[in-house]
Order: structure tokens, then C-alpha cells, then sequence
């Protein structure tokens, strides 16, 4: 058995009507069947006094010691709890007493069974990470971070027309971009006119090629940028 887990013990003796249950110092029960939970790993002697109805009495131990294993201590640290996705968390994992690991990701994903796993969230959302150690004699303990949060990142899109012309050369931009969440831009071109509405149009007086930067910015800090 295991530390902290009911052990189920059954009476297999022929017409007992009254029962004593010692299971170590001080701890009995008067059951036909009880569990009693261990709280301290060792090897217990267990005995069972039983008689029926007629006085008649009987006494029996068990010919091996019980034995209570203790459990593993389950722990882990995530330095970064939230990012941008792909989210890759960085997992310490500070389990004592174990052989063996089970790490659920929380996002329908396979089981993983590293040491230390490696892993990326690739969709946006809050994650619950759960790890159960457990030891060779099958002794498992848990622990569990509620709260990993992968950030949505935007993707930054910016359509234009008349891309090239007579001066002056009128464009109008319209945004295109997805994955939005109360976000915020920013337009270069020409490495000199700057704004923050990507829905405008523009005249271009002077000849020659732009280029143009369009970053689009998440509340939560999430960015991205493209160039054409």
C-alpha cells in the first residue's frame, strides 16, 4: 500500500459474529471488513481476533508484514506563465522521490512522460499543467498550475491598390489583418510618415519607391509586422 491511500482488509474466517482488527499500535476496528489508512511508511503486523456467537474463539496474523511505501512529493516552478503563442512554458521540475512522470498539458494533447518536458501551446486560451510523479511502487502524488495563459498573436495584413502611378499618387489602405484583440497600429513608409489608423488613403507627391511597415499590436503586447 501506499501512504495516505485506504488499505481494504477482508474477514475470510468461518462463522465469526464479533471481530478485533489490529493494525499497529493503538489502531484497531471492530469491522468484518474495514480500510484503515496508513500514515507513516514501515513493515505492519496485522492481527484479527475473532468469535462467534457461542464464545468460541480464533486468532490469526498475517504470515507477511504489511508493507506502506511512502509517496513521492510532487512539485514543479514555471518561470513565465503567460506569452505570446506559440507559448512555450519553462518547467523546472523540483519532484522528489519519483521514477516516473506524467505531465497533462490541459489542452487535449498526449501525455508526456519527461523529466522535463518541452512544450508549446499553439492555440490562444488558459491552460491547467497537472504532473503525477510517481515512484516504483506505484506511489503517485500530484501537483497542478491552474493558470497558464497562451496570448493571441495577431496576424498583420494591409490592402492597398494603385501601386503605382503618376504623381500624385493617391493609395487608400484598408486593414486586413485577424486574430484582433483590442489592438493597436502602427504604418511606416518611407521610413518617415507614421499612423495609427491603418484605414486612410494617401497621396504621394514625390517620385520613387516606398516601402511600407505595417505592425499591428495586441492589448496584451502580442505584435506582428510585415513589409512590402
Amino acid at each position: 500500500g501506499c501512504v495516505g491511500s485506504p488499505v481494504q482488509f477482508t474477514d475470510v474466517s468461518v462463522g465469526s459474529g464479533e471481530w478485533e482488527w489490529n493494525f499497529r499500535e493503538g489502531s484497531t476496528s471492530d469491522e468484518q471488513n474495514p480500510k484503515f489508512i496508513y500514515d507513516e511508511p514501515g513493515n505492519y503486523a496485522i492481527t484479527l481476533f475473532s468469535s462467534d456467537t457461542l464464545g468460541c474463539s480464533g486468532f490469526a496474523t498475517m504470515d507477511i508484514p504489511f508493507t506502506v511505501h511512502s509517496r513521492p512529493e510532487a512539485t514543479m516552478n514555471v518561470q513565465n506563465l503567460s506569452g505570446c503563442t506559440p507559448f512555450t512554458p519553462a518547467i523546472t521540475n523540483t519532484t522528489t522521490g519519483a521514477t516516473q512522470y506524467q505531465w497533462n498539458f490541459g489542452d487535449g494533447s498526449a501525455i508526456m512522460n519527461d523529466v522535463v518536458p518541452t512544450y508549446a501551446y499553439s492555440t490562444s486560451g488558459t491552460y491547467a499543467l497537472s504532473l503525477i510523479a510517481l515512484n516504483a511502487a506505484g506511489c503517485a502524488d500530484t501537483t497542478q498550475i491552474d493558470s497558464l495563459h497562451a496570448l493571441m498573436v495577431p496576424i498583420a495584413s494591409l490592402n492597398f491598390e494603385n501601386t503605382e502611378g503618376c504623381r500624385p499618387l493617391n493609395v487608400q489602405f484598408s486593414n486586413e489583418s485577424t486574430y484582433l484583440e483590442s489592438p493597436g497600429y502602427q504604418l511606416l513608409i518611407a521610413d518617415s510618415v507614421t499612423f495609427s489608423n491603418p484605414d486612410f488613403d494617401l497621396s504621394l507627391i514625390n517620385p520613387g519607391y516606398y516601402s511600407i511597415e505595417f505592425q499591428v499590436q495586441n492589448s496584451n503586447g502580442c505584435a506582428d509586422t510585415v513589409i512590402y
